[in-house]
């Protein structure tokens, strides 16, 4: 994540951790229950770590998490949504 991102994220934990939370859980749930049989193009990155900027710009809501979330592309957005409910807790 990008340290912009890291910032308005951690402010908007401190203002409402339980609505950040509860805005990764369901995309978590959503990413287990997604269909992800088609990842045509995926195979470049096997083998490669997560770029680091996977997160960015700025947030000012639990909406933009959200956003934020559905931003990345397939391949990396289920380690996003860990990483953040790690982060999160």
């Amino acid at each position: 994540m990008t340290a912009d991102f890291q910032a308005t994220l951690d402010a908007l934990i401190g203002r409402d951790r339980e609505a950040v939370r509860g805005i990764v859980e369901h995309a978590e749930k959503r990413a287990y229950e997604a269909d992800w049989s088609d990842l045509a193009g995926s195979e470049i990155h096997v083998g490669a770590p997560a770029p680091a900027d996977l997160l960015r710009g700025h947030l000012a809501s639990p909406d933009d998490v959200a956003r934020a979330i559905d931003q990345v592309v397939p391949r990396w957005r289920l380690d996003v949504i860990l990483a953040l409910d790690d982060y999160v807790d």
